[in-house]
């Protein structure tokens, strides 16, 4: 499921055994009492299926895995469904998700990895008006073929993280930064797992899922996201926002409010000079603009940190063996206990604690 980024509708996909993909529509109230279709390619059914939601748009990218091992791919408009191509005939499975799909955050660009029998996860591009790339292209060598794949864009910006988990056992990040890759980061090499999803990436100030966007001005960009004033209510009048350098002037009407030398106007806090402080995108809505955040990854896209969780390792309070597959699926959750950092459920399916074989979620 995915939620279009201007309508606030949510679009959800599934199989039912044949070569077509069927979908449904929210609209806030009901998910309709019509069931669509789209065809299918090749003739295999669904086995897995994901979806990339676009940030200034109403385009959502799909990925679709069929049990004949094909991988096709198409793009939803907020009307219909268009750019159907087949990728590979040859996937490295049929049960685990080997396609991933995600959107920059501010090109407009999608981003689609997959993989087939060789060390290198595959990957094309979209791009509005010229559809899926027909070149198939590879990333850095991973040492080993690749199973399971996620993509993680990184907000109000155009890089994306992706994760690996490999036919070795190993878990792999890569960093794509709107036009080519970083290296390879293999964080584990025992992962318990070949398959499935044992790993996850999030990133650092986002927790959970954004709101529906409101584009109040109709510029493209939602208003949360532009809001540069404390408020978060896009009036000037009732709060002059954030203030940097101290003087008399808001950020958004100062000729230089970081005093960095490089004049505000050139910095993008007010493009068109309309002393609106929604021109000013604030994509972590901490009332700081983009422009004056410290940046959030890694020196060139590397992983700056990584944390093992296990019975010895993280801090987890628990006691665990050997079968129960402790991190056989991990999802994010929010913060649940409202202490400023996203919490993660991790699955442990043959735990024992309750009976034998009863499964767990730590």
């Amino acid at each position: 499921m995915a939620y279009e980024q201007q309508s606030g509708r949510a679009l959800v996909v599934y199989g039912k055994g044949t070569d077509d993909v069927y979908f449904r529509l929210w609209n806030g109230t009901d998910w309709g009492a019509s069931e669509f279709s789209t065809p299918g390619i090749g003739g295999g059914y669904a086995r897995w299926l994901t979806l990339g939601a676009d940030p200034g748009s109403d385009n959502i990218a799909m990925g679709v895995l069929t049990n004949d091992n094909d991988v096709w791919l198409a793009m939803w408009n907020g009307a219909g469904w268009g750019d159907r191509t087949t990728v590979t005939t040859s996937s490295t499975g049929t049960t685990e998700p080997a396609v991933a799909v995600a959107f920059e955050g501010t090109s407009g660009q999608a981003l689609a990895t997959y993989g087939e029998s060789a060390n290198t996860p595959r990957y094309r591009t979209w791009t509005s008006g010229g559809g899926w790339a027909a070149t198939e292209q590879s990333t850095p060598s991973i040492g080993a073929q690749p199973n399971s794949q996620m993509l993680f864009p990184e907000p109000g910006t155009d890089g994306i993280m992706l994760g690996v988990n490999d036919d070795s056992n190993d878990i792999h990040y890569l960093y794509w930064n709107g036009s080519a890759w970083g290296p390879d980061n293999e964080l584990e090499t025992s992962s318990g797992d070949t398959k499935n999803q044992p790993f996850l990436f999030l990133w650092e100030g986002v927790a959970g899922s954004p709101p529906v966007c409101t584009d109040t001005d109709t510029d493209g960009l939602c208003d949360l996201e532009e809001d540069a004033n404390t408020d978060a209510d896009n009036d000037p009048s009732t709060n002059p926002g954030p203030n940097t350098d101290g003087d008399a002037n808001p950020n958004y009407l100062d000729a230089d409010d970081d005093e960095d030398g490089t004049a505000t106007a050139l910095e993008n806090a007010d493009p068109n000079a309309d002393g609106d402080p929604r021109d000013a995108r604030d994509t972590d809505r901490d009332g700081e603009p983009d422009y004056l955040d410290a940046p959030t990854v890694g020196v060139g896209g590397s992983v700056a940190t990584e944390q093992k969780i296990s019975e010895t390792q993280g801090g987890l309070l628990a006691t665990l063996t050997t079968n129960d597959h402790f991190g056989r699926s991990v999802a994010s959750i929010g913060d649940v206990n409202g202490d400023g950092y996203a919490d993660l459920a991790v699955g442990a399916p043959w735990d024992d604690d309750g009976s034998s074989d009863r499964g767990a979620v730590y």
